[in-house]
Formats: structure tokens, C-alpha cells, sequence
């Protein structure tokens, strides 16, 4: 049977792990991680795109007494998978409306913050979600 609100994932030991140039280079991550980001600043740069700031959440912040945990570090042009449950936006109705996951490249970050600049697509669901959605205090939840 196929649930709607789950995701497949495939769990394997790997015998031996090959490196060879020229290849795809594959990230290996034991941990399913995910974290919740909280939006702290929206800006407009032009009119179909947005840049989103992204830090640990309020009430994590308040849970660390005061202070704010370090972010994963992250290398140019890594990027980072996003989960947005956007079942009553427009964009999404109907019977088979499950989160969503997409994976923008994060254009800016700091310790305490990351930066997605996201385009508008034209027929995008999440692109969709986060340009007519998305406040300043909005929660999104991400792989760590």
C-alpha cells in the first residue's frame, strides 16, 4: 500500500566506496537529520525573485539560553533540501497534497544564517509556495 505523507527511502551498507575523478561525487550522510529554519528576513531582489533568510528557530534560541546554535557549515554551491507542507495553497489541492521537497543552492550563509534565492516558476508548486506564503517568522524544515 502507498501512504501519501511518507517518504521511500533505501537503507544499505556500502562493502567498498570507489572514488574516481571525473565522476558525480555522491555526499554520504548516515544521519536523516532535519532541521527546523525559521525565515528572519525576506528580501525582493528583482521581480520574480526572492532571498530567504534562514536561521534556527526562536524557540531553539530560547532553549539555548539566548544564544544561537551554529549552523552546519556549508561550501560554495552546496545545497540545501527544503520540506514545505503546502496542502491548502492553491498551487497543491486535491487528494494526493503531501509535503514537498525541493533542493535550492544556498546562495549566502554565516554561521547563524542561510541565504536561497528563489526564482518564481511559472507553474512551480514550492517556488509557488514560498513567493505568495512565506512571511518573515515562517517555519521551514530542512536536512541538516
Amino acid at each position: 500500500a502507498r501512504f501519501p505523507d511518507t517518504f521511500n527511502w533505501v537503507v544499505f551498507q556500502a562493502t567498498s566506496i570507489v572514488e574516481r575523478s571525473n565522476a558525480l561525487s555522491v555526499r554520504w550522510d548516515p544521519r536523516d537529520d532535519f532541521i527546523d529554519l525559521e525565515v528572519t528576513r525576506i528580501d525582493q531582489e528583482t521581480k520574480d525573485t526572492k532571498s530567504f533568510h534562514l536561521s534556527r528557530t526562536r524557540q531553539e534560541h530560547e532553549q539555548t539560553g539566548n544564544r544561537r546554535e551554529k549552523l552546519p557549515a556549508v561550501i560554495a554551491g552546496q545545497y540545501l533540501p527544503v520540506f514545505v507542507n503546502p496542502s491548502d495553497h492553491a498551487y497543491v489541492r486535491g487528494e494526493n497534497s503531501r509535503p514537498l521537497d525541493r533542493t535550492y543552492t544556498i546562495s549566502g550563509f554565516s554561521e547563524e544564517h542561510y541565504r536561497l534565492t528563489i526564482k518564481r516558476v511559472l507553474g512551480g508548486k514550492v517556488s509557488n509556495f514560498f513567493h505568495d506564503e512565506i512571511r518573515e517568522g515562517s517555519i521551514i524544515q530542512a536536512r541538516e
